[in-house]
């Protein structure tokens, strides 16, 4: 059991930051950071974003995805438009922001491809389920008192 845990851990781990790597690299020559990306790549998938929206589907925290929205609009890749406010307001791309969203695709996709050499479609559609299934079970223990993690094993 703990040489699972420790696989997990740490292979989750060392996969978050080759991702997060390769998020800095693949940006370095547009001069934007990951959370750039992240974020023009969501406004590439719809029009127009509130700041709740984007930090939910960015999955990062509010302060740094206000600092990347600033940056972002004080660059001209985004436009913030509606009422004042970061809750109420939406951002879309602008015709720049759009430019560069077909570079960061084709950086994501390329980044894609190579990561699924060697995996079946099969594969790859039950290492997403799983993946998926583990995120879910995480969710919920992250909800939960920390005395239920000192409870027996089943079986015993």
């Amino acid at each position: 059991m703990q040489d699972q845990f420790t696989r997990f851990n740490v292979g989750v781990s060392r996969l978050n930051k080759l991702i997060n790597k390769l998020k800095v690299v693949g940006m370095q020559p547009l001069g934007l950071k990951a959370a750039h990306a992240m974020c023009i790549h969501q406004l590439s998938c719809e029009p127009e974003l509130s700041f709740p929206q984007l930090c939910e589907r960015c999955d990062l925290d509010a302060g740094l995805i206000s600092r990347t929205l600033k940056e972002l609009c004080a660059s001209g890749h985004i436009l913030k438009e509606g009422l004042p406010g970061r809750y109420n307001a939406h951002y879309r791309l602008t015709e720049e922001g759009q430019r560069v969203a077909v570079y960061i695709h084709r950086v994501v996709c390329s980044v894609i491809r190579r990561a699924d050499e060697g995996l079946t479609q099969e594969e790859l559609a039950v290492f997403y389920r799983v993946l998926m299934r583990l995120i879910e079970n995480f969710e919920e223990m992250s909800q939960l008192p920390p005395a239920s993690f000192l409870e027996d094993e089943p079986g015993e």
